[in-house]
């Protein structure tokens, strides 16, 4: 009987399932700043990652989404014409700049498809993603990487976009001077706390007013994972 009563144990605790371990809360998430003039999204993406337990440097992060060099083709007035196609890889020097044409940035789903490739899982990498769904990420413990209009340091306005046609044929919303990404890591009544990978702008609190009409600019785009 004693035999039996301590197989009946064995199996029961042969039989609990292992501890989860969660996520830290997103308000414990490290803060990271942008190591290249342009590469927002990379730091961005360090830290939605972080968060995921998955490390990886900026340069990396570049790397994986791949970086498209070529200048762009200009029309007689200055504008761009063709460029590559941030919807698919970075385009321009991540050391470049957007005011001279010789960098820019990259966008959503090519940033969505980086993390799913390093293992983590995507809940949205796209445009059309409104305001409220971010909230409601952010108070579920998911981190969000939010495209918003920023020109100058911390200067969150929205500003009329124009377009090209990349030379893969893509139309593409393009905001030279104010292409930026943010982190969003809470959200109460009326502000959201961010992490502006901007040195001199970092992690504040902004009115939701504010982000909300910045964020609108490039379409509602946004990269969420678990």
């Amino acid at each position: 009987m004693r035999r039996l009563a301590l197989l009946a144990v064995i199996v029961v605790a042969c039989g609990r399932p292992a501890p989860v371990t969660s996520p830290a809360p997103l308000t414990q998430l490290a803060y990271v700043s942008q190591i290249h003039h342009l590469s927002c999204e990379a730091a961005g993406l360090q830290m939605v990652l972080s968060h995921a337990g998955i490390e990886r440097t900026q340069d990396q992060l570049l790397e994986q989404m791949g970086v498209d060099r070529q200048p762009p083709e200009l029309g007689p007035d200055g504008a761009v014409l063709h460029w590559g196609d941030p919807y698919e890889r970075f385009v321009g020097d991540p050391d470049g700049s957007e005011i001279e044409l010789t960098g820019y940035g990259v966008y959503a789903p090519a940033v969505g498809r980086a993390a799913q490739a390093l293992g983590a899982r995507v809940l949205v990498a796209g445009q059309g993603v409104t305001a409220a769904q971010v909230y409601g990420y952010v108070a579920g413990q998911h981190p969000v990487l939010a495209w918003v209009s920023m020109s100058g340091h911390g200067d969150y306005a929205p500003r009329p976009t124009t377009t090209y046609v990349a030379f893969d044929g893509r139309q593409v919303v393009f905001g030279a001077g104010f292409e930026h990404a943010v982190v969003v890591v809470q959200a109460t009544a009326d502000s959201v706390r961010i992490y502006d990978p901007e040195p001199d702008v970092g992690a504040h609190w902004l009115s939701k007013a504010d982000f909300e009409a910045s964020y609108q600019v490039f379409g509602q785009m946004a990269v969420a994972l678990a």
